[in-house]
């Protein structure tokens, strides 16, 4: 993807008035004897001494005033935090001068360091040295990385961009797993082969753990205990859509009876399967709550971006208990006459957040009873409009008898917006929950919000970006949040952003190594590193 003609490390301390901020040193002689060049591929003297004197005859050429502003920095965002163990991270962007065909990336650090890459394609990642030593020299403090168009014949910058950046103290200490799949659900129902799960690591360099690739059935939804070690998974096991994985992490999960369970071991109301819908583990590891009893509204477009209007009509939240292998409703979250969903446990296990609306029952007489359609050049917003709805977040205490009344969430619910996948920081201090006008998933204008858990008043968070805002959740040590969004194209990547105490983001960074070309990644979870132990999972029928 990347093909680097050249690096060097800039190490002498330049007085910060020989360069504008990000920026090239005004003359040759702002680059001295000290200075280190290296040609990507080549070593020695020779590829030295080409190095210095291409980049001095950039710099004698620099002139700012002469600039255009063609070129736009993709990535990183301008103020974007690294994690402290973050891995080389991309740097991207755009030109539209029709003089660029090489471009310089200079990193300049707080100490007069820099770091100069010379590409002759639109993105650079940095070699794991030249990472560290960036890393350290951003510890809390900002650099500038600036990338400047080059005109190859002349040696000319005739374009760029530049955005300030910094690393925290705070690492991830976590991986993540994730579900990529074609973007067109109708696609990917018919190429299951092309759905498969992975396990990547943010500290390393290395591509994802392969752990599951082509099961011939819906797969792929999943959480974990806090410890990692207990799995939840949804598997359309046998024709049976309640089939869920509940097992214990292992390094080769070759899954048996004993690794599943039913949802439709739940007392049914009609003759309808329930499917266990938006499953979530508790933190102990022995409970897992769902959505059952549900009528799913799904409606399929050709639409990449927004391949299906999607959400349940009717449904119930049910607790399954591991130890004594028991289903019950959830108290509070149980009335028929509503559609109760998205549900979450809090860190200490004793509440559960979820979405709530009231049930459409009009609109499954109306639909016949039949709830799926494909649409194929309906739009998302067309479909909103057919198909309204708006959930509210609201919760419910864990095991305290039946007379139970759910309450909304001050900020969460009652605003003229749908509300819904809350999520608990590891602390139980907030809840980040996704906001759209309409509808539950999948929606181009949602936002993520958080709030106090307790309720408040929300804040729409710094980390959104342009399209879909969405499948976020925290890190064990509750300082990053992870999202998917459609920033960059119909294959939705993870971007991770640092939230600190106060509840205050960031702009966020880009995992650009947890996803394949053409592939959407969704559902991502943040997995601790116990469960780093897992290298395959086997579903029965494999």
């Amino acid at each position: 993807m990347i093909r680097l003609v050249a690096i060097f490390v800039c190490l002498s301390l330049c007085a910060a008035g020989n360069a504008p901020a990000g920026g090239l040193p005004d003359a040759p002689g702002g680059i001295g004897p000290a200075d280190v060049f290296v040609l990507a591929g080549r070593e020695g003297t020779e590829a030295s001494l080409e190095a210095r004197d291409m980049v001095r005859l950039i710099a004698a050429g620099y002139d700012a005033g002469e600039v255009l502003e063609s070129l736009r920095i993709m990535h990183p965002l301008d103020g974007a935090v690294f994690p402290a163990d973050l891995a080389p991270p991309l740097v991207s962007w755009v030109d539209g001068h029709p003089r660029a065909d090489m471009w310089l990336v200079s990193i300049r650090l707080a100490d007069s360091r820099a770091v100069y890459a010379l590409c002759r394609e639109r993105s650079f990642v940095p070699s794991e040295e030249i990472w560290r030593m960036v890393r350290a020299a951003t510890r809390e403090r900002q650099a500038v990385i600036t990338v400047h168009g080059v005109d190859s014949g002349t040696f000319q910058v005739v374009s760029q961009d530049c955005v300030s950046v910094s690393t925290s103290r705070d690492r991830v200490g976590a991986l993540i797993m994730y579900r990529q799949l074609p973007p067109v659900f109708s696609f990917a129902e018919k190429r299951l082969d092309l759905v498969g799960g992975r396990l990547g690591d943010p500290a390393s360099p290395d591509p994802p753990k392969v752990l599951f690739q082509g099961v011939p059935a819906c797969v792929g939804c999943h959480s974990f205990s806090r410890d990692g070690r207990v799995l939840g998974m949804d598997f359309d096991n046998a024709g049976d859509k309640g089939g869920y994985v509940l097992s214990g992490v292992r390094r080769d999960m070759g899954l048996g009876k004993d690794d599943l369970i039913s949802w439709n071991g739940f007392p049914r109301i009609d003759d309808r399967q329930t499917t266990g819908l938006y499953a979530r583990v508790s933190p102990d590891g022995r409970r897992v709550v769902a959505t059952v009893n549900e009528i799913m509204l799904l409606i399929k477009t050709d639409d990449p971006f927004a391949s299906q209007l999607f959400y349940p009509l009717r449904g119930i939240l049910a607790v399954y208990d591991r130890k004594d292998a028991t289903f019950t409703p959830l108290a509070g979250a149980d009335d028929p006459g509503l559609t109760q969903t998205c549900p979450e446990f809090s860190p200490d296990g004793l509440r559960v957040v979820f979405a709530r609306t009231g049930a459409n029952m009009e609109r499954v007489r109306e639909l016949g009873g039949k709830t799926v359609f494909a649409l194929p050049d309906a739009s998302l917003d067309e479909l909103n409009a057919a198909y309204p709805v708006r959930f509210d977040i609201c919760r419910a205490p864990l095991g305290k008898g039946r007379n139970v009344r759910a309450e909304p969430l001050p900020g969460a619910s009652d605003n003229g917006m749908s509300n819904y996948n809350p999520r608990f920081s590891p602390d139980g201090k907030w809840i980040v929950f996704t906001k759209s006008r309409l509808g539950l998933v999948l929606q181009p204008d949602s936002r993520l919000c958080i709030v106090p858990a307790a309720g408040g008043v929300p804040r729409e968070m710094a980390c959104n970006l342009g399209n879909m805002n969405s499948w976020h959740g925290f890190s064990p040590n509750g300082r990053w949040l992870l999202f998917v969004s459609k920033e960059t194209g119909a294959d939705s990547r993870v971007w991770i952003t640092h939230v600190d105490g106060r509840g205050r983001d960031t702009p966020p960074v880009l995992l650009h190594r947890l996803g394949e070309p053409g592939l959407a990644v969704n559902v991502p979870e943040f997995v601790p590193r116990a469960a780093g132990v897992m290298e395959r999972i086997t579903f029965p029928g494999q």
